[in-house]
């Protein structure tokens, strides 16, 4: 058995009429599309802990790079003003 997925865009008369054909013949079998649910739009909770968590996340990956630079002794661009 050989499968293969076929997307048809849009209800044309020449896409449903290859469906119906398509249907007719034995060696072809259709699966149902599983509904595709909705996700719930984002809650003001994320939006308000959004700049905290980016700050976090800014500071700490800074730090990293700091440790990586130092450990490699590489010279970031950030530190070459302080040179």
């Amino acid at each position: 058995m050989v499968e293969f997925s076929f997307k048809v865009k849009g209800n044309s008369a020449p896409a449903l009429a290859f469906i119906a054909y398509a249907k007719t013949l034995n060696f072809i079998e259709f699966d149902t599309p599983e509904k595709i649910v909705q996700a719930e739009p984002a809650t003001t909770e994320d939006d308000e802990h959004y700049d905290f968590i980016m700050s976090l996340s800014k500071k700490t990956n800074k730090k990293v790079a700091a440790r990586l630079a130092k450990e490699k002794n590489i010279t970031l661009p950030s530190q070459k003003n302080k040179i």
